[in-house]
């Protein structure tokens, strides 16, 4: 199985070194490795134009793009994903 295609904002990767939001960002990068999660890069994000790429992702039969915290989406060893 391909892992889940994510872009991660600097955000996540400063967390990695943030007491508060480190365990998470770290989770997150080590199921990156894992293969779980596959990063993809852009030099620009327009959050405003995203409602507008789901519209054509949708018309086109792709999901949508959403937008969530490494909270969000991490997996904990003893939870089922």
């Amino acid at each position: 199985m391909a892992g889940i295609r994510v872009y991660a904002d600097t955000s996540v990767y400063g967390g990695a070194f943030d007491e508060e939001f480190a365990e998470a960002s770290r989770s997150f990068f080590d199921q990156v490795r894992a293969g779980r999660f596959r990063l993809i890069v852009s030099p620009i994000v327009n959050f405003q134009k995203i409602p507008l790429y789901n519209g054509v992702n949708l018309a086109s039969g792709y999901g949508v793009v959403g937008i969530h915290t490494p909270q969000e989406v991490i997996a904990y060893e003893d939870e089922d994903i």
